[in-house]
């Protein structure tokens, strides 16, 4: 018997939803599908995004339904969407892939009730804001359900640290994105979660080299959680280093406006295709000051024999293993120059980096981690 998996977000999913959860969750169901199981995903999202659904649902297969015309909006390829209060939009992220329905916010536990009642998942996947929610309409039609945590942080808006949540109140399995967030959730809550890491397709960062080689030191999502302002002082006392820095979530506008009065950064927009960055790429610099759950660009970059030099925060080590430096002092950016330095001047070392590094992905292949996902889950592929 071929299993069914319904994921379940209040949040605008793949490729409209570009975080690292969205994009994981999406490679997870892709990956899935290929094992036998029968994948469908409902999100949702706001009026003041249909711009960017516009934008990114582009090219996929779209299905707009409506009932009575509220918009009217162009995609870039002609394609017309009308939406109403009730609307619903469908698409397949590839073809022959997962279905995924998007609804407005404020109708989205009625999607999810009647998805659940039309389709009868065997399990339903939930993470993200508004998982408790979404964990009652669960209950409500007797489905069995799984939360996956992707930074330990979710329960803290239900549950207050310190006490063990009463099993009623919790889904029928938990998930741990790291040994980091295992750790966390077992010292706050008592809860023993098992691990399983995030779906990553490693193969698909991977390109040959640049025609101009690997010039650049990168840096991905200029925010300040993320370590904007240590990354803009490190280009400013390196004049002589090519910076690439590459958005992410939407960056604040008076951080663009000062990047752009510094020389030797390149700043790009949010790119679909990251191995074309990573072909360009000599080095990443991923200087978080927030404890990381993880570190998808960390084990990313290594795929692509790119060596990393990472803050030392929360998951971002377990990630890395032997591939790469770790700075403990995360915030000194004399630190960071002398990993750069090191990096950039000794080639045993960074070649050391690249070959460590590409071993340490072979612990993320995507196959082995969607069997380990179903295996704690229980349910049976094809």
């Amino acid at each position: 018997m071929v299993a069914r998996l319904l994921f379940a977000s209040r949040k605008p999913l793949h490729p409209a939803g570009q975080g690292g959860g969205e994009i994981s969750v999406h490679t997870l169901l892709t990956e899935l599908q290929s094992l036998g199981v029968t994948a469908m995903a409902v999100g949702s999202f706001r009026a003041g995004d249909l711009p960017m659904l516009a934008a990114r649902l582009g090219a996929c297969r779209v299905d707009a339904r409506f009932a009575e015309e509220r918009h009217d909006l162009a995609g870039p390829a002609g394609q017309r969407w009308r939406m109403t209060s009730d609307a619903r939009i469908s698409y397949r992220p590839a073809v022959d892939g997962y279905e995924v329905e998007l609804c407005l916010a404020d109708t989205f536990s009625d999607l999810l009730a009647a998805r659940l009642e039309q389709w009868r998942p065997d399990r339903v996947l939930l993470q993200a804001e508004g998982w408790d929610d979404s964990l009652a309409v669960v209950k409500q039609a007797g489905a069995s359900s799984v939360l996956y945590l992707r930074n330990g942080l979710e329960l803290h808006g239900c549950h207050p640290p310190g006490q063990r949540p009463p099993p009623r109140s919790l889904p029928d399995y938990l998930l741990a994105n790291s040994h980091f967030v295992a750790r966390r959730v077992q010292q706050e809550f008592g809860l023993d979660l098992p691990v399983v890491y995030p779906a990553m397709d490693l193969a698909a960062c991977r390109a040959p080299a640049a025609d101009d080689g690997r010039r650049y030191i990168t840096f991905i999502n200029p925010v300040v959680v993320k370590g904007v302002e240590t990354f803009l002082e490190i280009a400013m006392r390196r004049p002589s280093c090519e910076f690439l820095c590459v958005e992410g979530w939407s960056a604040p506008s008076i951080i663009l406006d000062f990047m752009r009065k510094v020389p030797n950064i390149r700043y790009l927009p949010h790119q679909e295709d990251m191995a074309e960055i990573y072909a360009r790429s000599r080095l990443l610099l991923v200087p978080s000051i927030w404890e990381e759950a993880f570190g998808r660009v960390v084990v990313e970059a290594q795929a692509a024999s790119v060596p990393v030099i990472a803050s030392n925060r929360g998951g971002i080590g377990e990630a890395l293993g032997e591939g790469g430096i770790l700075i403990d002092d995360h915030r000194n950016v004399v630190e960071w120059l002398r990993a750069i330095d090191r990096l950039q001047t000794d080639h045993q070392l960074y070649q050391r980096c690249q070959r460590l590094g590409l071993q340490n992905t072979r612990r993320f292949d995507l196959r082995q981690t969607a069997i380990e996902f179903l295996r704690q889950v229980e349910l049976q592929q094809e």
